[in-house]
């Protein structure tokens, strides 16, 4: 029998087992809804005016480069079918399978989340623990930014620490990987920055990776135990997901089952398979029916189940929101029966997706060997038109808004995410943009952008002025912009031999600070090229030195370099500035000489 065939067998198989109890019209209706969902993807937006654009599967694969796309459904608190497209790797006759493992990338945080979660509900630690009572082997260092509160194991679940939110490396497969403590201690030889606290707890909601390989050390530490060893017999084993590990390396079993990963415009194959980051923060592999059993038992028992592996109260705690529309390790959108929570995940070579509907039992797991995202959404949105999903559909009705309505939101952004790209929000003759592109409004703070696809919701601080909006696609909202001040003074003030300006915004490919100081203004105060000099900003004081590029920066260093005409940038090679300084825009910066030569 060849490779190819014994896939295909497999598939039927496991189609077979899922539904063998179910009579020969239930399982054509079910067959019937695959179709359904194979031939029927949608856009990103719907108009309530017109009928939506639909595609099939196939042709969505081929103009995405997809090499294979695996997909679990849930309907009424059970997994109603599985099903695989494609191949695991370009070039191979080998068709992806239910069983095919696929890497999840940060879907791997909801899962340690509930990892953690269950060492809770057997009181080997709390929910509202200070993190460094837990941590034994290293500890969250203090920061003037990060203030004098400590931190909580609940707000590390939630990215509510005040962490800096930086990306951390990825290890090729024959790559020594120094563990996770290494990274923390930053003694690694890695390109990233010490993990510190970058603003108050509690403050507000910051994506941040580096929360998670803080709690994978904790885990360690509270247990005794190795992270991988210690989710497999929590949490894997207990459930029988016999196709998930965090191991960096899989079992022979599992590693035959794993796709390739796929990159670049040629969508080559990774050697190796897949990169690894800590386990917690990006490492898990896994299929799309493993992941639907945990999304079950988690529905199971936010329901009331009794005798769950998760307690109840844990559940409905977990899917509760702690910040900013953040629950415990996943985001929550939606309201009442229309409630979900939802975690996407990337690595080079793979993307995933799921949601879940806590009050009805729905949702689904869709993961795919390459890069292509858009695809992730069409594939939901087509599960949602099929199985009713409340709320979910991107339907928008065009409303009114008068100019006077929409002047709250004019004025100029800098994107969080993006290197620091702005973007006006105006108006034009009877029209709204974000950038050049129209947006027609769809509720009181709410537009949708057909152009791109995406939605922008403007957000109200509690002093009733807007500084910020969220933008994406619908019900998977990540992106924030926040407003720049109007009112920033172009040029630095040079007085009692002191430089002082301000911030302006988040600039370059490390997000670094683009001020208002210019050459002239280091020149007046004898500060020239190569020179050491002083900086104070974000509750910081740095040493930083004058150069024209960064090439000339050693990894580590600061440096003023100029960017345009009256423009420095504060930057720090090889690592995310904006997250080790606690500043926005606006932000004042003081610079004085310290009579230092640097070469």
């Amino acid at each position: 029998m060849t490779h190819s065939a014994i896939a295909i067998s497999l598939f039927i198989v496991a189609f077979t087992v899922s539904v063998s109890t179910a009579g020969a019209d239930e399982v054509r209706d079910t067959e019937a809804r695959i179709a359904r969902v194979e031939s029927r993807l949608l856009p990103k937006l719907i108009r309530m005016d017109l009928a939506p654009p639909t595609w099939k599967l196939e042709e969505r694969m081929q103009h995405y480069q997809a090499p294979a796309v695996s997909l679990a459904v849930l309907d009424d608190f059970e997994i109603v079918w599985a099903r695989a497209w494609g191949v695991t790797k370009l070039g191979s006759a080998a068709r992806a399978t239910p069983e095919t493992l696929f890497q999840f990338g940060s879907i791997s945080k909801p899962v340690a989340a509930l990892l953690t979660l269950r060492m809770v509900s057997e009181e080997r630690l709390g929910l509202n623990d200070p993190v460094n009572e837990l941590l034994t082997s290293w500890k969250l260092p203090d920061s003037a930014a990060g203030g004098s509160e400590p931190v909580l194991l609940r707000q590390i679940l939630s990215h509510g620490a005040g962490i800096a939110p930086f990306t951390l490396h990825m290890y090729e497969p024959g790559e020594e990987y120094p563990g996770v403590l290494a990274l923390l201690k930053n003694k690694a030889e890695s390109p990233i920055p010490p993990v510190v606290r970058v603003r108050p707890p509690g403050e507000r909601f910051e994506y941040a990776n580096a929360g998670y390989a803080v709690m994978e050390q904790l885990l360690e530490d509270v247990s005794g135990e190795d992270f991988v060893k210690l989710a497999q017999k929590t949490l894997f084993d207990p459930l029988e997901m016999k196709s998930t590990s965090f191991a960096r390396k899989l079992p022979v079993a599992l590693y035959e089952q794993a796709a390739w990963g796929h990159t670049g415009e040629d969508q080559a194959p990774i050697d190796g398979k897949g990169l690894y980051p800590p386990a917690a923060v990006g490492g898990l592999w896994s299929t799309p029916t493993d992941l639907g059993r945990l999304l079950q038992e988690l529905m199971l028992a936010y329901r009331g189940d009794e005798d769950r592996w998760f307690p109840t109260k844990l559940a409905r705690e977990m899917l509760s929101p702690q910040i900013q529309g953040q629950g415990l390790g996943v985001r929550l959108r939606g309201e009442a029966r229309g409630r979900y929570f939802l975690h996407g995940g990337g690595m080079p070579g793979f993307v995933a997706l799921f949601v879940a509907f806590p009050e009805t039992g729905q949702g689904a797991v869709v993961a795919i060997n390459g890069g292509a995202y858009p695809l992730l959404g069409e594939i939901l949105r087509a599960v949602a038109a099929e199985y009713d999903w409340p709320g979910y559909l991107p339907k928008f009705e065009i409303q009114e808004m008068s100019a006077k309505r929409f002047a709250r939101f004019k004025g100029r952004y800098v994107f969080d995410r993006s290197g620091g790209t702005e973007m006006e929000i105006s108006s034009a003759g009877g029209k709204y943009f974000r950038g050049r592109a129209e947006m027609v409004p769809v509720g009181e703070r709410t537009f949708a952008v057909h152009q791109l696809g995406d939605v922008v919701e403007f957000l109200v601080d509690s002093d009733g002025e807007t500084r910020t909006f969220r933008y994406g696609e619908h019900g998977i909202n990540q992106a924030w912009a926040r407003r720049m001040p109007a009112d920033l003074p172009n040029r630095a003030r040079v007085d009692a031999g002191v430089a002082r300006g301000v911030v302006r915004k988040f600039v370059g490919p490390f997000c670094n600070l683009e001020t208002n100081l210019s050459e002239d203004d280091l020149k007046f105060l004898g500060i020239e090229r190569g020179d050491v000099f002083e900086v104070r900003v974000g509750g910081q004081q740095l040493r930083a030195k004058v150069v024209e590029d960064f090439a000339e920066v050693q990894a580590g260093d600061w440096a003023m370099i100029p960017r345009e005409p009256g423009r420095l940038v504060l930057g720090r090679q090889g690592a995310n500035s904006l997250s080790e300084l606690s500043v926005e825009a606006g932000a004042p910066i003081e610079v004085r000489p310290i009579r230092v030569s640097g070469d």
